[in-house]
Order: structure tokens, then C-alpha cells, then sequence
């Protein structure tokens, strides 16, 4: 299973190297879990899929400041590899297409987001990605016209940016 995790693109860019303590700290920055978060959140993230779930987390789950979103996908297995478990914890309350494919990965310490940034780092299998900021509102608004009720779990700003791109009226 791949898993997705919003990161910062300039801590997975090919010069780093997965061996270099350097690194794998500054990646690991993307894998620290907020204080009151049991496990790190990341996304079941099928390929022809994870384009569009990086659109919906930026339009349903930040505001609507124009910026780019970077996100990190790689094999579960690195995560398991090092005994973590990644569990589905689906979330309610949230865009229903990201809510079933919440997981968290529980087991998390320092040391282990350290050795699991330098695993992801290490593996060909990771990718990563940008959606730059002019690219969002387009695609968000392609997917509106797919799935209306997406527009009910839209962010701040994220209505009044995205309505003049509809060629369809509006969703309430």
C-alpha cells in the first residue's frame, strides 16, 4: 500500500541523501507528529489517485492563501519495516473521499520519525510530488463539477476563489 503525507518538498529532493544525519533530520521534520496527535496522519493513496487527494487536502483542510502543496508518497512497508503500525482511522467530519483513507502510523518516536525519514529517503520507491498554487484552483473546481459535495467541506477563501471557475451554477 502507498501512503501519503503533505510534507515540504525541499526535505525529499534527490540530493538528499538518506544516510546523511543532516537529511534525514530536516525530512523528519515532515513525519513529527503535532503534541496532542496519537499517530501520524497520512493518506491510503492510490496511484491514479494522489493528485486529486493533495487537491482536496488543499482545499478542504487549509485556507485559501495561494500557495503550492508538496506531499511525500512511499511504501507502508518502510513504516512496518521498523515494527510501526499503520492503522485506518477514518475520519468523519472531513471531506468523506479523504476521511476513508485516513491512517495513521502509531509507534512513533523521535528516533523512529529520524529512521523512518531516512528509510523513505533511501527507498526508489518514494516520490515527491507539487501541486504549485496556480494549478489548485482549476483542479479543485474540476473536481467540484465530479463531486458537488465536495463544496460543503471547502476551507476559508476556498468558495469565493473557486465559483468563478465553475461553468456550472454554483453549489450551495
Amino acid at each position: 500500500m502507498l501512503i501519503l503525507r503533505i510534507g515540504n518538498r525541499g526535505r525529499w529532493v534527490p540530493d538528499r541523501v538518506a544516510g546523511d544525519a543532516e537529511h534525514a533530520e530536516a525530512a523528519a521534520q515532515d513525519l513529527a507528529r503535532k503534541p496532542d496527535e496519537p499517530g501520524l496522519s497520512v493518506f491510503r493513496a492510490e496511484e491514479k489517485e494522489q493528485r486529486q487527494l493533495a487537491v482536496r487536502f488543499a482545499v478542504t483542510l487549509r485556507d485559501a492563501k495561494p500557495r503550492p502543496l508538496d506531499y511525500i508518497v512511499f511504501p507502508a512497508e518502510l513504516a512496518e519495516g521498523l515494527g510501526l503500525t499503520v492503522a485506518h482511522v477514518p475520519q468523519e467530519g472531513i471531506d468523506p473521499f479523504l476521511g476513508e483513507r485516513h491512517y495513521e502510523i502509531l509507534g512513533l518516536t523521535p528516533e523512529l520519525e529520524r529512521r523512518l525519514a531516512a528509510a523513505i529517503l533511501a527507498s526508489e520507491e518514494h516520490k515527491v510530488e507539487r501541486v504549485g498554487k496556480g494549478e489548485i484552483p482549476p483542479l479543485a473546481s474540476e473536481i467540484c463539477r465530479r463531486d458537488p459535495a465536495l463544496w460543503s467541506f471547502l476551507g476559508d477563501g476556498w468558495p469565493e476563489k473557486l465559483a468563478p471557475l465553475m461553468d456550472t451554477p454554483t453549489p450551495e
